[in-house]
């Protein structure tokens, strides 16, 4: 079932969606050549699972209309609350993400993180 259509440039029901049900500080998508670009993701209370089940409702958007998601982990950064660019990157793992690099070097973009549609 798709609970939203792909639009070209963002996807603004998305975010909106992801807002309303997990009360995010801040959330920034948009899709570009069956690219889904996640700019901004940070959330209140870190612990409690909220980044997590918005994580994998994004994955299941990106799967659901076969785009790949493209992202760049965080610097830390005590305004933000980022710590660890590393624990991130160990974040964004768990989701079938992996880092661009070496033999999975995708050149269309500039280091990141990379998940490739299921």
């Amino acid at each position: 079932m798709r609970l939203f259509e792909v639009e070209d440039t963002s996807v603004t029901e998305l975010e909106q969606e992801l807002n309303r049900k997990y009360d995010l500080e801040s959330l920034s998508l948009s899709i570009r050549n069956d690219v889904l670009y996640l700019h901004v993701i940070i959330v209140g209370q870190q612990g409690q699972g909220t980044g997590s089940a918005a994580m994998q409702d994004i994955v299941d958007y990106a799967d659901q209309h076969g785009l790949t998601i493209y992202l760049n982990p965080a610097q830390p950064d005590d305004f933000h609350g980022t710590t660890s660019r590393q624990r991130l990157v160990n974040f964004y793992k768990r989701f079938g993400f992996y880092e661009n690099k070496g033999r999975k070097k995708d050149f269309r973009f500039q280091g990141g993180m990379i998940r490739d549609p299921r």
